[in-house]
């Protein structure tokens, strides 16, 4: 008996370990039908060191354009969420219709990434969240989602460019995805203002193709990334090389984080 109990003491602090997780995640997905009163956040930061789990309203009005003067407001995009602070990686809202908004999180626990940042981290930024791995920095980015809204950039434009890149499929891989055909044609050709990239055609749907652009020279941070169609929105996804194979799970698992995510 006594041999037994370090292995049961070890299991006892995994077990309660991983029930704290599962019920904070539990908590976390509930949030968004929280039924106080919405109060969209306005202001600007940018930061991946906030771990603040207070509730906070995001709303994104949908716009034509970026500057004052020819934007127009389409009342009909609009979309709203209720969330912890800790996911809100970037706000930029002067006024509606002018808003940029960045969320994060990772990809395994669905928790915001500046949580597990928090735990790997040294120092007074330091802080111990039982249930959550410590990962190094490599490890944590390619676990790491960043998904970010444009008021102005609708679906529109990607069902534009996925006309236009309809002659630019060249080998298929094995996930699926197309090697991009620099001699298809104009449309076909990499921007040279962007030199070193590489990009492949994903197909969304039987009408929809996604264009995924990586870093030529894969690096340990987040170096790919892709637009997809949600709500009336194109939503920019990004992402570590290393989750190419695996581009459709990270975009329905972006998918689902944003309804799980939107006020009710």
């Amino acid at each position: 008996m006594a041999g037994r109990r370090p292995w049961m003491l070890a299991a006892a602090v995994m077990v309660t370990a991983v029930a704290g997780l599962f019920v904070w995640r539990l908590m976390s997905d509930s949030l968004a039908g929280d039924a106080q009163p919405f109060h969209p956040l306005r202001g600007n930061f940018y930061t991946v060191w906030n771990t603040d789990r207070d509730l906070v309203d995001i709303e994104i009005v949908g716009s034509t354009e970026v500057t004052p003067q020819s934007r127009k407001l389409d009342p009909e995009r609009v979309l709203r969420f209720r969330l912890e602070r800790a996911y809100v990686s970037s706000l930029l809202t002067k006024e509606p219709g002018f808003e940029i908004v960045g969320f994060n999180f990772d990809i395994d626990t669905r928790l915001p990434e500046s949580l597990l940042l928090a735990v790997w981290t040294k120092g007074p930024s330091h802080r111990d969240i039982p249930g959550l791995p410590i990962l190094s920095q490599s490890e944590r980015l390619q676990r790491s989602l960043f998904i970010i809204f444009h008021s102005n950039i609708s679906p529109d434009s990607l069902e534009n460019k996925s006309r236009t890149i309809a002659q630019c499929r060249g080998q298929q891989l094995e996930s699926g995805l197309f090697e991009n055909n620099s001699a298809g044609g104009k449309p076909c050709a990499l921007p040279k203002y962007r030199p070193g990239l590489r990009r492949y055609i994903a197909p969304f749907d039987a009408d929809l193709s996604l264009i995924i652009t990586c870093w030529e020279e894969p690096s340990p941070g987040i170096d790919c990334e892709l637009q997809f169609p949600f709500r009336g929105f194109g939503t920019e996804l990004r992402f570590n090389h290393a989750q190419l194979p695996k581009w459709r799970a990270m975009v329905d698992g972006a998918i689902d984080f944003l309804k799980s995510k939107e006020y009710r």
